[in-house]
């Protein structure tokens, strides 16, 4: 799996910050950040994230990078 382009900058977005991070997420944390658009709370008792969050959350992400494509691309 992997988060590069419009899902980078969808990380500063959601994180709040301007520059991504100095070295990558780990892949542990990417899985996260994904199960969480999917529905995910995260608490202490909810152990990992299940295969239908995580797939709620990558439509979820590939429904906002087309947006911010769409949306911050130039046309001519």
């Amino acid at each position: 799996m992997t988060v590069e382009g419009a899902e980078c900058g969808l990380y500063c977005i959601t994180h709040q910050t301007s520059k991504p991070p100095s070295e990558p997420p780990t892949l542990q944390e990417c899985v996260l950040w994904i199960a969480k658009l999917g529905g995910f709370l995260g608490r202490k008792t909810d152990g990992e994230p299940g295969v239908k969050t995580i797939w709620l959350g990558m439509r979820s992400l590939h429904d906002i990078a087309q947006f911010w494509l769409i949306a911050y691309t130039e046309n001519p």
